[in-house]
């Protein structure tokens, strides 16, 4: 089933900002846990790598972690939303 023309995207600017994954929970608690588990491990294997491998891989887990420069409408929207949440909570926040 088709939801558009093949090899067009329905949402070109992609996901909302802000938006949740779409990875299920229950695989999501499976991956967490993997993760937690494996920890010690990967970091033993890490350190047996040779430096420019280890190099290469930090700088890939960089670009997973360090969040992406927001384009100009998700600066727009942040600063919107944040205007809306201080007129709705003032000083609440």
């Amino acid at each position: 089933m088709s939801h558009g023309m093949e090899g067009k995207v329905n949402n070109p600017k992609g996901r909302t900002p802000g938006s949740k994954n779409k990875i299920p929970s229950p695989a999501k608690t499976i991956i967490d846990s993997f993760l937690d588990d494996e920890k010690e491990g990967f970091k033993n294997i890490y350190k047996n790598l040779d430096k420019e491998l280890q190099a290469k891989i930090y700088v890939e887990l960089l670009k997973i972690r360090t969040p992406k420069p927001l384009n100009e409408d998700e600066q727009q929207d942040n600063i919107n939303r944040d205007k809306l949440m201080e007129k709705l909570f003032g000083d609440a926040l």
